[in-house]
């Protein structure tokens, strides 16, 4: 019996193109399936061509419940292509649109997430099937910490339980990508209409912790918190609030390395510092290729007095924020605020964005993402944008497919 073989066009570079996450890049997936005869110059009927474009998401310490399977896989994008003749040798384009809710290809702790083009073939008068899957490696490039959405400055003011104190913070940003740092500016006053005595009230210890939270879209859905950094900045004994407060900042960076040290500090500002109270000047970036870190200037000085050079870099090993169709990893930096027993404690969460990539790196990235924005329109031209079509089965875009050519 003559058999088939499967394989896509050799390539020196990826299948994927565009920028996925960024739907302005038309990111997809393109190359092209070659089918041949693996008896020299006899020809073998084909009868049909599937193509899917699957997601598969799966647990890897074990399942979190009994009822819930070990994996989830999803089918994000089918092609079909009827073909029903012999052939020696055939080549079909495949063009496969990238959905925007897309998750990287990815390993963490908890879950790994895998991309593949699923191939079947039915050939010989539908009495043979090939099966082939060809693993896509994606990147995802929507959580940069330089896009304008993530540096529009945070204010926010709060009270505490019992309406004593006062709490005023603010976040020049709420994205960091590896070994950068995560600025909160707070402020801790007293509520002069209901305390007299400002000297009673005294902050004890501010508490900070990152915690991740995994929430599973299954059929057995679930929400999962985990703290994966701590740490107590114990204030001596408490601070008096007093007539003008506390004006504290905190400094934040994700500790990716093996040992389980938190970098954060606490700066404290006096009130000749900042006039401003919450509204500080944006300090100009100094880029320490020694560290690998943006300087945010003169404000802050070297903060990590501990650092360690040989800290991981964020990758698709680390923990970052990211969306897929069954899951969803997202972050939040609770922190807690301890008083005397003049006043009840406070807590608060501030969500965040754990990028994979830094600010220095996000520049690099950025001006590739232009270029495929530009390069974009020599794309629809030439598959004919008009003969774009939306499939609300798999994905809102369905683009026109080039003919496949037959070698008898």
């Amino acid at each position: 019996m003559i058999d088939l073989s499967v394989a896509l066009t050799a390539s020196n570079s990826s299948i994927v193109k565009g920028c996925s996450g960024v739907p302005g890049t038309y990111p997809r997936i393109q190359t092209k399936l070659e089918l041949r005869s693996q008896t020299p110059k006899q020809s073998i009927i084909v009868n049909n061509i599937t193509v899917r474009f699957t997601t598969t998401d799966s647990f890897i310490k074990g399942k979190p419940h009994s009822d819930v399977p070990q994996s989830f896989k999803s089918i994000r994008h089918e092609l079909n292509f009827p073909i029903d003749k012999k052939i020696v040798s055939l080549d079909v384009p495949i063009l496969i649109p990238i959905p925007r809710d897309i998750a990287p290809t990815s390993n963490n702790l908890k879950i790994e997430t895998k991309h593949n083009l699923e191939v079947e073939v039915h050939f010989n008068n539908h009495k043979s099937l090939k099966r082939e899957v060809f693993p896509v490696v994606i990147s995802t490039y929507n959580h940069l910490p330089i896009f304008g959405e993530f540096n529009e400055l945070i204010t926010k003011t709060i009270d505490s339980s019992d309406h004593k104190v006062i709490l005023e913070y603010s976040l020049p940003t709420n994205a960091i990508g590896p070994n950068e740092d995560l600025i909160i500016n707070c402020k801790v006053l007293n509520n002069q209409s209901i305390v007299k005595n400002l000297e009673k009230i005294k902050l004890k210890s501010i508490k900070v912790e990152l915690l991740e939270i995994f929430d599973c879209r299954c059929d057995r859905s679930f929400t999962k918190v985990t703290a994966l950094q701590s740490n107590t900045i114990d204030l001596n004994g408490g601070e008096q609030l007093g007539y003008d407060g506390l004006l504290k900042r905190i400094t934040f960076r994700v500790d990716q390395s093996s040992s389980s040290e938190t970098l954060i500090k606490l700066q404290t500002f006096h009130k000749h510092q900042d006039p401003s109270l919450l509204v500080f000047r944006k300090p100009e970036e100094v880029y320490d290729p020694s560290r690998n870190i943006v300087n945010t200037g003169t404000l802050i000085p070297d903060f990590i007095d501990n650092y360690k050079a040989d800290i991981q870099t964020l990758s698709s090993y680390g923990n970052f924020t990211k969306k897929s169709t069954n899951f969803q990893i997202s972050f939040e930096l609770k922190m807690s605020f301890n008083f005397n027993s003049a006043a009840k404690d406070m807590e608060l969460k501030i969500p965040i964005i754990i990028s994979n990539y830094d600010r220095v790196k996000s520049e690099k990235l950025w001006g590739w993402i232009q270029d495929e924005v530009t390069l974009k329109n020599q794309f629809l031209k030439r598959i004919n944008k008009d003969k774009i079509t939306y499939d609300q089965k798999f994905n809102p875009v369905r683009f026109p497919q080039t003919p496949y050519i037959i070698h008898e």
